[in-house]
């Protein structure tokens, strides 16, 4: 998400300093806000996340303070990295892998978090700051969700790039004409996409992701024809048990299809725009559709 000069009109930028992100918190329903404890063994966070369909979740220590993030996307590419793909996995019971397997069960989430400490990326905001500040954080860092912590430091809720384009398209009046019939030509904010092949494994997808810290890859047929979208969000259909987990070294297209039948409210067709869209016509289709990019 970007920050455009855009909201310096005076109508928009002075609600957005004037509205708290705690005030915006209270004025959306959200589900109680699920954490991890720092102490927690990596696996069981896998756990936790799957069992709470989210992809990512704030870290706290054994006294409620806030310590971080740990998301779906690094606890599946630490797993495959310390344990190898279906290729070059070692063979059972050798050396390598009791080593694996006890360095595995050792590793906790408090040494594999993304905090200001271990990546310099802000991942949380005082709950009593600005949206305008909020949405500072959220266009300098590839993060798109941020812990909301109390002055005494505890999580309080969770605050997304979603959330903010949510409240923007309820207040476009105040963004005025200009702008909202401002064509994606002239704002010239896209940027190419990264892409796959739906014949590729749906890992190779993921790990691209990580590799560009992008949050989704489009799919595209030999032509070069843009036919899917595989997104980090697809990771909230999968768990830790053998069945789902093998998803990921199928086809993108296959990894799709069974996540989608896990999660029958994520849309099924490419939703797309072309230059001459208006940003008020992004952000209707956006909000409609409940899509991220």
């Amino acid at each position: 998400m970007q920050a455009s000069s855009s909201f310096t009109d005076p109508a928009i930028f002075n609600q957005l300093i004037s509205t708290s992100c705690k005030n915006l918190k209270f004025a959306l329903v959200q589900p109680e806000v699920v954490t991890i404890d720092e102490s927690d063994a990596i696996v069981e966070a896998f756990r936790k996340l799957a069992a709470n369909n989210i992809a990512s979740a704030p870290v706290v220590d054994s006294n409620g303070g806030y310590r971080g993030m740990i998301d779906m996307l690094d606890v599946l590419l630490y797993t495959l990295e310390l344990w190898g793909d279906e290729d070059n996995r070692p063979v059972r019971f050798s050396q390598r892998y009791l080593n694996q397997k006890r360095q595995f069960r050792n590793a906790v989430v408090g040494s594999y978090i993304h905090s200001p400490e271990t990546s310099g990326k802000f991942v949380n905001v005082d709950e009593n700051y600005s949206l305008y500040h909020a949405l500072e954080i959220l266009s300098n860092t590839d993060y798109p969700r941020l812990a909301l912590t109390t002055s005494f430091n505890r999580v309080n809720g969770i605050l997304t790039d979603s959330m903010l384009i949510n409240w923007i398209h309820g207040n476009k009046a105040q963004l005025g004409d200009n702008i909202l019939n401002t064509t994606l030509g002239e704002m010239r904010s896209y940027h190419a996409i990264s892409t796959i092949l739906p014949n590729r494994r749906a890992i190779s997808a993921f790990k691209l992701m990580k590799e560009k810290s992008i949050p989704a890859v489009g799919v595209v047929d030999t032509g070069g024809k843009l036919t899917d979208v595989i997104s980090v969000r697809d990771l909230v259909g999968i768990s830790p048990n053998s069945l789902t987990f093998r998803w990921l070294f199928n086809t993108t297209s296959y990894y799709l299809d069974q996540v989608r039948d896990e999660n029958v409210e994520k849309p099924y067709e490419v939703i797309a725009l072309t230059t001459s869209n208006t940003f008020a016509e992004l952000l209707d289709v956006i909000v409609t559709n409940n899509v991220h990019q």
